[in-house]
């Protein structure tokens, strides 16, 4: 079985109490997210109309550095 990475941005979403969950997890070349949305820090919807530019959005949210 390949090792799992679980991705939690830090406060990013934060619960208390801690809950068994993650934002996503790695397991191989895979990466497997959780109900993603493409907000702004406003809680706006970022690209309303287009759905590849609320994946890339939310995506691009989890993963920053």
């Amino acid at each position: 079985m390949l090792p799992r990475t679980h991705i939690n941005p830090p406060g990013h979403w934060v619960t208390e109490p801690k809950l068994p969950y993650s934002q996503a997890v790695r397991c191989g070349e895979l990466i497997f997210t959780t109900g993603q949305v493409a907000l702004d820090t406003d809680l706006t919807v970022i690209a309303a109309t287009d759905s590849r530019g609320q994946i890339r959005a939310a995506v691009d949210d989890r993963f920053r550095d």
